[in-house]
Protein backbone atom coordinates (compact mmCIF):
# COMPACT_ATOMS: atom_id res chain seq x y z
CA UNK A 1 0.00 0.00 0.00
CA UNK A 2 1.25 3.73 -0.97
CA UNK A 3 2.07 6.30 1.54
CA UNK A 4 -0.73 8.53 1.99
CA UNK A 5 -0.13 12.34 0.72
CA UNK A 6 -1.30 15.23 1.84
CA UNK A 7 -3.57 17.29 -0.41
CA UNK A 8 -1.84 20.20 -1.99
CA UNK A 9 -1.86 23.65 -0.28
CA UNK A 10 -2.04 21.90 3.15
CA UNK A 11 1.46 22.92 5.07
CA UNK A 12 2.10 19.07 5.33
CA UNK A 13 2.89 19.16 1.51
CA UNK A 14 5.25 22.17 1.74
CA UNK A 15 9.11 21.84 2.64
CA UNK A 16 10.08 22.72 5.92
CA UNK A 17 10.67 26.31 5.38
CA UNK A 18 8.69 26.89 2.34
CA UNK A 19 5.87 28.24 4.14
CA UNK A 20 7.86 30.64 5.75
CA UNK A 21 9.39 31.82 2.43
CA UNK A 22 5.86 31.89 1.10
CA UNK A 23 4.82 34.11 4.20
CA UNK A 24 7.76 36.40 3.39
CA UNK A 25 7.65 36.66 -0.54
CA UNK A 26 3.18 37.47 0.21
CA UNK A 27 4.31 40.40 2.67
CA UNK A 28 6.85 41.61 0.48
CA UNK A 29 4.38 41.77 -2.26
CA UNK A 30 1.88 43.54 0.15
CA UNK A 31 4.40 46.47 0.88
CA UNK A 32 5.25 46.79 -2.77
CA UNK A 33 1.91 47.07 -3.54
CA UNK A 34 1.49 49.72 -0.45
CA UNK A 35 4.02 51.78 -1.37
CA UNK A 36 2.86 51.79 -4.71
CA UNK A 37 -0.72 52.70 -3.70
CA UNK A 38 1.06 55.74 -1.95
CA UNK A 39 2.76 56.90 -4.75
CA UNK A 40 -0.20 56.99 -6.67
CA UNK A 41 -1.95 59.20 -3.61
CA UNK A 42 0.65 61.48 -3.52
CA UNK A 43 0.76 61.96 -6.93
CA UNK A 44 -3.11 62.35 -7.34
CA UNK A 45 -2.77 65.04 -4.39
CA UNK A 46 -0.05 66.86 -6.03
CA UNK A 47 -1.84 67.56 -9.47
CA UNK A 48 -5.07 68.36 -7.67
CA UNK A 49 -3.38 70.76 -5.48
CA UNK A 50 -2.00 72.55 -8.85
CA UNK A 51 -5.28 71.98 -10.94
CA UNK A 52 -6.76 73.87 -7.57
CA UNK A 53 -4.31 76.38 -8.06
CA UNK A 54 -4.22 76.83 -11.38
CA UNK A 55 -8.17 77.60 -10.76
CA UNK A 56 -7.38 79.76 -8.26
CA UNK A 57 -5.22 81.93 -10.53
CA UNK A 58 -7.79 82.18 -13.47
CA UNK A 59 -10.54 82.96 -10.61
CA UNK A 60 -8.57 85.95 -9.57
CA UNK A 61 -7.52 87.26 -12.61
CA UNK A 62 -11.54 86.97 -13.87
CA UNK A 63 -12.40 89.24 -10.36
CA UNK A 64 -9.14 91.25 -10.71
CA UNK A 65 -9.37 92.58 -14.09
CA UNK A 66 -5.99 91.20 -15.21
CA UNK A 67 -7.48 88.63 -17.69
CA UNK A 68 -6.75 90.35 -21.05
CA UNK A 69 -8.54 87.73 -23.23
CA UNK A 70 -11.75 89.22 -21.92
Amino acid sequence: MAPETPAAGTPQSAPPGKDEHIGQAAGKGIERGADATKRGVQRAGEATGKGIKKAGEEIEKTFSGKDEAR
